[in-house]
Formats: C-alpha cells, sequence, structure tokens
C-alpha cells in the first residue's frame, strides 16, 4: 500500500495559484512557400534561417539551445520548429524559432498573468525583425499563415493555471464546459488528446482574425486574474471546513489505490495524485502513512519508461507543481 493511513491534520499553508502565460507571434516571409508546403525545401528553409542570423539585435543575443529544454511552450508544441534565439531574462523567457508551423515564430512567456508586458515584449522583436524582412501580410487578411487559426493577427495567446481546490470541489468536467461555455476560447489538458492531467488548464484564444491583439490579451489576462481568485477562494475553504479535510485524505487514499490496482493507462492518475499532493503538502506526513520511498520507486519507474511522459514532469517543474520530496532528483 502507498498510503497506510492518512492523517487529518492542517492543510499547509495556503498557496498562490500556478500560472504561467505566453504571447506567440506567428510570421511569414513574404516570397517564400508556407512551411506545410511540398515545395518549402531545404533551400528555403536554409533562406529563412540566413534572414534571421543577418538581425543584428537577434545576432548579438544568441543563447544555447540547451536551454530549450526549459522552455515550456517548447515542451508543450506551443511553438515548433528550431530555435535561432533563446534568452531568459529573469524568469521570462524571449524566443525566436525558424521553419515551424510558420517561417518565424515570436514567443514571450513566463510566471503569472501579466499578458500585457509578454505582448510588449514580443511586439518589440516582431518591430525588429519586420525592419529587416518583409512579411507576408494582405491589407484584408492581414498576417497570411498557411492554417487559418493563425490568419489576421498571427498572434495566439496562452494561460497555464493550476486549479486543483476548483477542481476537487465542482469536479474538472464542470470546470471544463464553464471555459468552453466562452466560445473565443480553447481549453486543453496536458494528457492525451488534451485531456486534464495534474489539474492544470491550458487556456489559449481560438480566434486570431477580426480581433485585436490588444484585446486578446487583455480578455485572457484579466480572465487569469480572476480564475485564480476563485482558486485560492476555494482553498480557504479546505483551511476552515474539517468535513472538507477529511473528504481530501479519503480521496487521496482512494486515488492512491487506484494506481497501485492499474496495469496500465494509469497515467491521468498519477499526474492527479501529484497534484494533489502539491496541494496538501503539509497533511500527509511520512511518519503518518505516507510511503515516500515507495511512490517515489513507483513513479521513477513509470516516468523512466516513456519519455514522453518525463516531459510531462518538466512542465510541472516549471509551472511550480510538484511535490518536493518527490520530484526534486526526477
Amino acid at each position: 500500500m502507498i498510503l497506510s493511513r492518512v492523517p487529518k491534520g492542517a492543510i499547509g499553508k495556503e498557496r498562490i495559484p500556478r500560472t504561467r502565460s505566453a504571447v506567440v507571434l506567428f510570421r511569414n516571409v513574404a516570397g517564400i512557400p508556407f512551411s506545410s508546403s511540398v515545395f518549402f525545401t531545404p533551400v528555403w528553409q536554409e533562406e529563412v534561417r540566413k534572414k534571421l542570423q543577418n538581425i543584428k539585435p537577434i545576432r548579438s543575443k544568441v543563447g544555447s539551445h540547451d536551454s530549450g529544454s526549459l522552455f515550456l511552450p517548447l515542451l508543450l508544441g506551443v511553438v515548433s520548429g528550431e530555435v535561432v534565439w533563446l534568452r531568459r531574462m529573469r524568469s521570462m523567457w524571449q524566443s525566436v524559432l525558424v521553419n515551424g508551423d510558420a517561417h518565424i515564430e515570436i514567443c514571450a512567456e513566463g510566471p503569472g498573468v501579466n499578458l500585457s508586458y509578454f505582448w510588449k515584449v514580443a511586439e518589440f522583436w516582431d518591430d525588429e525583425i519586420e525592419k529587416e524582412i518583409d512579411y507576408a501580410y494582405d491589407p484584408r487578411w492581414g498576417y497570411l499563415n498557411a492554417s487559418p487559426l493563425f490568419l489576421g493577427t498571427g498572434c495566439k495567446v496562452y494561460l497555464w493555471v493550476h486549479l486543483p481546490a476548483l477542481s476537487f470541489i465542482y469536479g474538472e468536467k464542470r470546470i471544463l464546459q464553464w471555459f468552453q461555455d466562452n466560445g473565443d476560447l480553447v481549453v486543453r489538458g496536458l494528457g492525451n488528446n488534451g485531456e486534464i492531467w495534474a489539474h492544470v488548464f491550458e487556456i489559449s484564444n481560438r480566434f486570431t482574425l477580426g480581433v485585436t491583439e490588444w484585446n486578446m490579451v487583455k480578455a485572457i489576462e484579466a480572465l487569469g486574474i480572476r480564475v485564480s481568485r476563485w482558486e485560492r477562494q476555494a482553498r480557504l475553504h479546505f483551511v476552515h471546513s474539517p468535513l472538507r479535510k477529511e473528504h481530501f485524505c479519503e480521496n487521496m487514499v482512494n486515488i492512491a489505490q487506484e494506481i497501485e490496482r492499474k496495469d496500465d493507462n494509469m497515467e491521468k492518475g498519477i499526474f492527479d495524485f501529484l497534484s494533489l499532493w502539491f496541494f496538501g503538502e503539509g497533511i500527509i506526513g511520512e511518519s503518518e502513512g505516507l510511503k515516500y520511498r515507495e511512490v517515489e520507486d513507483l513513479i521513477y519507474s513509470w516516468l523512466l519508461a516513456d519519455r514522453k511522459w518525463k516531459n510531462r514532469v518538466e512542465v510541472l517543474r516549471i509551472l511550480g507543481v510538484w511535490p518536493r520530496r518527490i520530484l526534486n532528483h526526477v
């Protein structure tokens, strides 16, 4: 048994919900076939690289490509292609990639929901590049892209938010439906086919045509602030409700037992368990029932079997959602 008994102690100090956000601009170079075209040969790929390398502000700030292993949008497939420039400035990442879904992808990403600032950073690099490169642009349709998802502004705004308390109280399906009732949003999780894992929700704008970049940014920024406030209020209910604490502890036992019983397809169970463990860290002590070593062995053997799942753990690390005792060395 992973859990022999769960104590009914006090939940640890309530935390501010973990959030990260990003602004990504998708741009194509005029006169060069789109990346998805059969005519986009290695010769054209090299042409795109050369055009970026000739831009002095980027050429003088090229960073290590190895740092990309910690770049959340790349781990989640939000951006794609080759990193030509990646810089960490305090807690924020700035990057330019080429030859992915678009010829050029400009991204600013970091903790919190300060999307207004991230937008200004991405816009700065967009202007710097446009001084030297002619973008594929139409006065009526905006920035041209192979995918209609990026047509118009070519701007995608992302918010990742960890909502364990709201998910526990209301259920993931209800939270997901609430987000999806807003037809302007796309909501996904970290799991297979967008399944919600570890109570982390990825929220982005559905449309890039017919709406300004600034309106997109401000709408998702306001949503992030509002949802974080609700999550914090939900967490306070656990602090002041002995019955809810009891229910939480029972749920942890049930999830742990379910993980032990399953031979396969237990990814969601493990990630949800880790999320709740992080949320309730402090109510479960090693001497009072939680067998750290057994859980750690299980997670090690499971994660090392598939790099894809290990990448999801990296995502949780970056979001700041992980039990310190277990995942420090994974």
